[in-house]
């Protein structure tokens, strides 16, 4: 079992969206991701934290971030699973590249039109987005994505 988390800040207007644009794995280089990474030794949400820091050099708290969708693909001996948090903060100005992948602050409108986006990752952040604008301290259900198709790229990670 693979274990991934995504981290996805916007700003308090929900108009903007941290995202990485990827050196690896191949199939991501020089394309736009969700910020993330392994789940290590520690709790999903724990990795947010820790893969937000890591990438951006933006310390949250683990208050900061919501879970919104956990997405299950299968692919011959392995099953991978994603997990997915969102989080809203003026700290999304304070941002910045600290590994050699860019860190950079988007429009999300704008990200319809690109084609430098990894696959999935819109439609992802537009569920992220839309369980950011629900939470209003209401219950917002985390959402389960069984994927029973062929194998994917990230699932050879």
């Amino acid at each position: 079992m693979k274990r991934f988390v995504l981290a996805l800040m916007f700003d308090p207007s929900l108009k903007k969206a941290v995202l990485i644009r990827k050196v690896r794995p191949d199939w991501m280089a020089g394309r736009f991701n969700v910020v993330g990474g392994h789940i290590e030794d520690e709790t999903a949400l724990d990795a947010a934290c820790r893969e937000f820091r890591e990438e951006t050099g933006v310390a949250t708290e683990l208050a900061d971030w919501h879970p919104f969708l956990t997405l299950v693909r299968h692919g011959g001996d392995e099953t991978c699973y994603l997990e997915c948090f969102w989080a809203i903060s003026e700290r999304i100005d304070a941002v910045k590249s600290v590994t050699d992948e860019l860190i950079a602050v988007l429009d999300i409108q704008s990200l319809v039109s690109r084609g430098d986006i990894v696959e999935d990752t819109l439609w992802i952040i537009m569920m992220g987005l839309e369980a950011a604008r629900r939470d209003n301290n209401s219950y917002f259900t985390v959402i389960t994505v069984d994927d029973e198709s062929p194998e994917t790229p990230w699932q050879s990670l």
